[in-house]
């Protein structure tokens, strides 16, 4: 497979202050009494600091919060706003001796009967609310809450980066959720069994706004059971390096006006779509397995799409991809261009490849060799086909 670069790490900032007067300073003013030492270091719970937020009020900027072995209970979400925090627990496997839950009250729906949203990600209430701050969280299993992460710009603009790493989130409202101008990086964690989406990231800027860089980068990561899509993203620019995403029911990964490299994932027995662009720009898919989507037949999210890949109004490169055992079709080009090499189209229901017009548009299969479909004896190259005047509806209110 082809690996793709790991994204550099942290920059971090060293802080100079300037001295007041001295002691014996002629005319000079008064000494301050000295405050307290700021504290780069804090483990909680502990008697100085009884609640999570109270520790990440006395943090010094940069400093970390070690969280104790065990269960611990949050009532109440935490609000880190302007600052730089680490918060680290001991692990996020249950058995192990050095376990660290952080557990909220349950998670409220997000929709309702008729699919429409009845909770906007920013009434979420999450765990860690992050206001244009620096957040890295380690090592901790976060249930419950709306959401585990929200990100958000300040008033001013401000944006700030969130790091999840080694971590293990489930039975929340949407697992992790941007709508932040800043990077959300997610690396070696499980978000499992969501009321809504595992991650969502929708910048409440448009892309031509924020400017160059990725808004979502996750590696090595997995998210089975999320009952929304496993990744939605709206007007952001996303890598997914190394993610398996299974089950979920409204498609694994999901963009709309938006923009992802997609590489070495594996995306099996979701609804509606493997993977499903809307609008969205021209970026490579390299090196990803996908299979078994299935037709999303149950309320609210009744959809008819169960494809593999689908594109509409939508373009992007498919290098070496093995896409079979799709309910519908496993490549479906809907007034889009896929410009194809080296794939596997294989053993799908209606179709191997989809090409039929969207909205005004007409689909370009741009077949640059070595595709391959049909399904067992029968395969070979592939020609796509088309369903008009009939076409497929996707599931809608993904945010």
């Amino acid at each position: 497979m082809i690996v793709s670069n790991r994204v550099a790490g942290w920059v971090s900032l060293a802080l100079m202050s300037l001295a007041g007067p001295s002691l014996g300073q002629v005319g000079g003013e008064p000494p301050r009494e000295p405050g307290p030492d700021p504290i780069h270091r804090i483990r909680w719970p502990s008697a100085d600091h009884p609640t999570l937020q109270s520790a990440v009020d006395a943090l010094a900027p940069g400093g970390v919060i070690r969280i104790a072995r065990g269960v611990h209970v949050l009532s109440e979400p935490v609000r880190i706003e302007n600052r730089e925090v680490t918060i680290r627990g001991g692990s996020a496997k249950p058995g192990k001796r050095n376990f660290t839950q952080l557990i909220g009250p349950p998670p409220r729906p997000v929709v309702d009967e008729e699919n429409e949203i009845l909770l906007a990600p920013e009434d979420a209430l999450a765990m860690f609310h992050s206001v244009a701050s620096e957040l890295t969280i380690e090592k901790l299993m976060l249930t419950g809450f709306d959401t585990a992460v929200l990100m958000e710009d300040d008033p001013a603009g401000n944006s700030g980066n969130t790091q999840v790493s080694r971590c293990s989130i489930t039975e929340t409202g949407r697992g992790l959720t941007s709508l932040s101008a800043g990077t959300l990086s997610v690396s070696d964690t499980a978000i499992t069994d969501t009321v809504w989406n595992g991650i969502s990231v929708a910048p409440r800027v448009g892309l031509d706004a924020i400017g160059p860089g990725f808004r979502l980068i996750t590696y090595n990561d997995e998210i089975v059971n999320p009952q929304g899509a496993g990744i939605y993203l709206s007007q952001g620019f996303a890598s997914v390096n190394e993610v398996l995403i299974e089950h979920a029911q409204a498609g694994g990964i999901v963009g709309y006006q938006a923009k992802a490299i997609i590489t070495n994932s594996f995306l099996f027995s979701n609804f509606e779509a493997g993977i499903l662009m809307l609008d969205s720009d021209d970026f490579p898919f390299v090196s990803n397995i996908i299979q078994g989507n299935a037709i999303q037949g149950s309320l609210p999210l009744h959809g008819i799409l169960g494809d593999g890949i689908t594109l509409m109004n939508s373009g992007s490169e498919l290098v070496q991809n093995n896409v079979s055992n799709n309910a519908r079709a496993a490549l479906a080009l809907l007034g889009s261009l896929g410009r194809v090499k080296d794939n596997h189209f294989v053993c799908s229901g209606a179709f191997d490849v989809q090409s039929d017009g969207l909205d005004g548009e007409q689909s370009i299969y741009d077949d640059r060799g070595g595709n391959v479909c049909g399904c067992g004896s029968s395969l070979g190259p592939c020609a796509p086909a088309s369903s008009a005047p009939a076409l497929p509806m996707m599931v809608g209110g993904l945010e």
